[in-house]
């Protein structure tokens, strides 16, 4: 099976909107052992090893607003530059609408979109080369989670438009979707989409290279005073560990171990819309 010019990406950074900026820097430098550089619009780009996250101020004196621009964007890194034309090329044949936004800290030659519910991804390539050399605490940017009202529409735009494959699909006993796990290289997912009344930014999650770096994140967490939120727990969607904090903003910040790996041209799994299938050993969160 041919694959499209998305393949592979991977998930790079993402920028988020906050109206306590300088908190938050201060909260992910500390927690999540970032080095923050001020950018020249005035954004906060924090940064580690195999970490990176844009931090942009917003106007809090509207709540509705802030949840809903809460992801200003989301940067995919492709392979290699010579990947960017033909994805171009692939995205203008499918007519697929563009944003203006552009990532600092990707390469000038990069492609900004909208999907239909407003939301940007960017797909490039860094400025600064990649090392795969863990943190003194593990845990690679791997995926983020965005919710929607029209679940079937995005994931349809993600997988037919983008190029995309569908992981995992979460489902009622009348087929309508809560949930969906959506990859562009052979980790299970790195985008996750789920079913709720608004659209808006969900959680970000980052890789650990194995069980023991969970406790050890976990120890760390309670030496900051930071309560784990859910978690150990393992997703039955993905199979893997995880623990659950949140920043000053409420995002949910997930560290994760043992995620499952596919071939490109798998067969999605299907999974029933319960609770083991967000936590094979307990309770899960909901999602309004």
């Amino acid at each position: 099976m041919s694959q499209p010019p998305l393949w592979p990406a991977h998930l790079h950074h993402f920028c988020l909107r906050t109206a306590q900026l300088e908190p938050q820097t201060e909260w992910y430098s500390k927690q999540l052992e970032m080095d923050a550089e001020k950018l020249a619009e005035g954004s906060v780009w924090l940064k580690s090893s195999q970490r990176n996250l844009i931090l942009s101020s917003i106007d809090g004196s509207n709540d509705d607003r802030i949840e809903r621009e809460r992801l200003r964007f989301a940067a995919y890194a492709l392979d290699t530059l010579e990947q960017v034309p033909y994805f171009d090329a692939w995205l203008k044949q499918r007519g697929v609408e563009r944003s203006e936004k552009k990532s600092p800290i990707f390469a000038n030659d990069q492609i900004s979109i909208e999907d239909p519910d407003g939301n940007t991804f960017i797909f490039g390539v860094p400025n600064k080369k990649e090392t795969k050399t863990p943190d003194r605490l593990p845990g690679r940017l791997q995926h983020i989670g965005i919710c929607t009202p029209d679940i079937d529409r995005l994931k349809d735009f993600y997988i037919d438009v983008i190029g995309f494959r569908l992981s995992d699909v979460v489902s009622n006993d009348k087929g309508t979707i809560s949930a969906c796990f959506l990859r562009s290289d052979h980790e299970h997912h790195d985008l996750a989409l789920f079913k709720a009344s608004s659209s808006r930014f969900d959680h970000q999650c980052y890789e650990t290279t194995c069980w023991n770096d969970i406790r050890d994140w976990g120890d760390h967490f309670s030496k900051t005073k930071t309560r784990v939120e859910w978690g150990a727990a393992r997703h039955g969607a993905g199979n893997n560990l995880f623990i659950f904090v949140r920043d000053l903003d409420g995002n949910p910040v997930e560290m994760s171990a043992e995620l499952e790996t596919r071939r490109y041209d798998d067969k999605p799994g299907i999974w029933k819309t319960e609770e083991r299938t967000l936590n094979l050993w307990g309770s899960a969160w909901s999602r309004d």
